[in-house]
């Protein structure tokens, strides 16, 4: 699964790597975000969250089942561990999900903890630099 697929990739990998298996899609993807934040070669992490790209109205999961919010305080965890920086990214207004990456409650948890946060807006054209950062402000802080 990579970051820009499709809803139709996104079901492609989930129904024939997993098996259909949310749980373990969900679970492989935060271990290998764990993996890369223990690498050393960053200094922050995007997207955390992106895994929820096509849940809308919770098709996929329910991000308040206990084995979500197990893996993404897992995640934070680790964040903290490294001493990185979280990104708050607003591209996910403008996305399926509707809401920013990630969630607010991952954004309280993450603050909580301490980790600095930084802003995103997934830019890649000088035009839309922090666009939809108006929305982020009503986001947890």
């Amino acid at each position: 699964y990579l970051i820009n697929e499709n809803e139709e990739e996104f079901n492609k990998t989930l129904n024939i790597v997993f098996k259909g298996d949310i749980r373990a899609f969900c679970t492989q993807y935060y271990h290998l975000v764990q993996q890369a934040a223990s690498t050393g070669w960053c200094n922050s992490v995007g997207h955390l969250d992106v895994i929820k790209k096509y849940n809308y109205s919770n098709q996929y999961f329910d991000e308040q089942s206990l084995w979500y919010q197990e893996l993404i305080y897992e995640t934070l965890d680790v964040i903290k561990a490294n001493k990185l920086k979280m990104e708050i990214n607003t591209a996910g207004f403008i996305q399926p999900v509707g809401e920013a990456y990630p969630s607010p409650w991952i954004i309280n948890a993450a603050i909580k903890r301490g980790i600095p946060i930084v802003m995103g807006s997934d830019s890649h054209v000088p035009e839309t630099m922090g666009q939809y950062f108006d929305l982020a402000k009503v986001l947890p802080h």
